[in-house]
């Protein structure tokens, strides 16, 4: 682990210019050079007003985030990647919010304190594949930027993550707790997006290979969808134990 620091903001994002950055909030920056974490003092941006400052209260570790940390696919000779923040499957709460947000995407009130699930990358809300509610597929999504083009406090590895416009934010109940969750934007909306893909239907029947984490969610996403009949398949009694809990 390297030593915490300061880095004054040197770069630029399109779109953020004209940002002022004062606070501060720390972040685990990964260096692929010496395979090391740091903890890093980062400044945060001065909202703008139709953008949300969420501080992160938990984040779940994605299978590919294990795969970005082991440089899976990166050619052994090629060069190390710029240091970086990981994480994306996060939950939060309202930390600050620009004026022009006085409610989160269902038209529900928001206010300062309350804890959100929201998407990590932002499509444009405008093409063809966002217009069809494929947004996945929109060719403009930004996520985030590098830290040496725009070097904020911005992660799921972070203190806090910056929503800016078009965002997609929901309020969470009380029933669900951070640990639940922190997977919901990646993990749960991942299989729902394959079960509205493949059509499941009231009275389907699912089968569900492998009761890891997205098995798992899948179970539970196809039994609420009305599935009659979930069948999981695994090799593990732990896992195929909590999928029964979940519907199969």
């Amino acid at each position: 682990m390297r030593g915490a620091n300061t880095l004054e903001p040197s770069g630029k994002q399109r779109g953020y210019e004209d940002m002022t950055m004062t606070e501060m909030g720390t972040s685990a920056v990964w260096h692929d050079s010496d395979q090391s974490w740091e903890m890093r003092e980062l400044p945060l941006p001065e909202l703008e007003a139709d953008a949300i400052q969420v501080r992160v209260r938990a984040t779940s570790v994605c299978g590919s985030d294990l795969h970005i940390w082991r440089g899976d696919g990166i050619p052994e000779d090629a060069p190390p990647r710029e240091p970086f923040v990981f994480g994306h499957e996060m939950m939060g709460e309202v930390a600050k919010m620009g004026n022009k947000i006085t409610t989160d995407s269902l038209r529900r009130p928001l206010k300062e304190g309350d804890r959100v699930a929201f998407s990590y990358f932002f499509p444009c809300a405008r093409c063809y594949n966002c217009l069809r509610g494929e947004f996945g597929a929109c060719k403009f999504r930004l996520g985030r930027t590098p830290l040496e083009e725009w070097p904020v406090c911005n992660g799921g590895f972070a203190q806090y993550y910056y929503l800016r416009s078009p965002n997609y934010v929901f309020k969470l109940p009380d029933s669900i707790s951070n640990a639940a969750a922190a997977p919901i934007n990646c993990a749960l909306a991942q299989v729902y997006e394959a079960m509205h893909l493949g059509g499941v239907r009231l009275g389907d029947n699912v089968v569900v290979q492998g009761a890891g984490g997205l098995g798992v969610n899948a179970t539970a996403v196809a039994r609420e969808l009305g599935a009659s009949k979930v069948i999981v398949i695994d090799g593990q009694k732990p896992r195929l134990d909590l999928a029964m809990q979940c519907g199969a």
